[in-house]
């Protein structure tokens, strides 16, 4: 079932070091902490625990109650790439071995972390259950977004195909650019929903855009950094 993340997301682009590859510095993807509904009895706060094996009877070595508060210093410890999801806690994952994750914290400091069932009453009275962690690759990560932008437009036109040799296409408009798939490092890109970003002359400024394409394919990456932002939210 295809669904769109609502979310806002920027990320601080970290260059210290060009000589790490792109899943040196971001892993293969992030994972989201679900938390529990805020109708329930733990509706103020969840819990994460960290491990430095992934044994089934092994105890935690750290574990985080985190409370519903971007301003959480745990938070800024946890998601230290500082990728904002509406408050919620996104960790970036370096390995993944089926329900266990490994996920890099502040100080890149690595650990293991389960995936486990979350139970809480439905609305028709019988228990939902859901997982504590979805996890996203970067690709169907990126792939789900809305309102992207490029950092750099002359190093990263908009192709009509998703390789280096395919002719660009000419895009003059005010950029607000909707993802619609993604393969490897190019992103699949359309202006027509993009009429949210503009201050101004917003109808105008949407018209302008789709006399150019339809669709179209950027590079959202190459070896070592992003090369969009992205902006998400209902």
């Amino acid at each position: 079932m295809k669904f769109k993340l609502v979310f806002f997301f920027f990320i601080f682009l970290l260059t210290d070091s060009k000589s790490e590859s792109f899943e040196d510095k971001y892993g293969i993807g992030i994972i989201i902490v679900n938390c529990i509904p805020k109708d329930d009895y733990q509706k103020d706060k969840y819990t994460v625990d960290l491990f430095d094996t992934i044994a089934n009877n092994a105890e935690p070595i750290r574990t985080y109650i985190l409370h519903f508060s971007v301003d959480d210093s745990l938070f800024k410890e946890l998601n230290y790439k500082r990728i904002d999801f509406n408050g919620e806690l996104l960790m970036l994952c370096v390995e993944r071995i089926g329900d266990w994750y490994k996920v890099r914290i502040k100080g890149n400091q690595e650990y293991w972390t389960k995936n486990s069932k979350l139970s809480f009453p439905g609305w028709n009275g019988k228990p939902t259950i859901k997982d504590n962690y979805a996890f996203f690759s970067w690709e169907q990560f990126i792939a789900k977004t809305i309102w992207v932008s490029r950092l750099d437009k002359e190093s990263n036109p908009i192709r009509k195909q998703p390789n280096e040799k395919s002719v660009t296409i000419k895009f003059d408009a005010g950029e607000c650019l909707t993802a619609v798939d993604a393969k490897g490092i190019w992103l699949k890109i359309t202006p027509q929903n993009g009429e949210g970003c503009f201050d101004d002359n917003v109808y105008d400024d949407a018209i302008y855009q789709k006399k150019y394409f339809k669709y179209g394919w950027i590079r959202w990456r190459d070896e070592n950094n992003f090369l969009i932002n992205v902006r998400n939210e209902k």
